[in-house]
């Protein structure tokens, strides 16, 4: 049986959220690009009222774990 669509999984819970580079390349080059990615992170975070409780940042990939509430259904 095929997964559902992403449409369908509810707006909130505990997500732990993991992407890594092409052929484990980097996917942070440098320090701007992790404050980039940071910034793109917190507004996300900020408009959709997500709690974090982990974050790592790794050269060629990064984990985080966030949570959702209800409200946002």
């Amino acid at each position: 049986m095929p997964r559902l669509p992403r449409s369908t999984f509810p707006a909130y819970g505990v997500f732990q959220i993991t992407s890594r580079g092409v052929e484990r390349r980097a996917v942070f080059l440098d320090r701007d690009d992790r404050l980039a990615f940071l910034a793109q992170l917190w507004r996300g975070v900020d408009r959709y009222d997500l709690v974090v409780y982990v974050l790592c940042l790794m050269t060629n990939h990064y984990h985080f774990v966030v949570e959702g509430h209800r409200d946002l259904i």
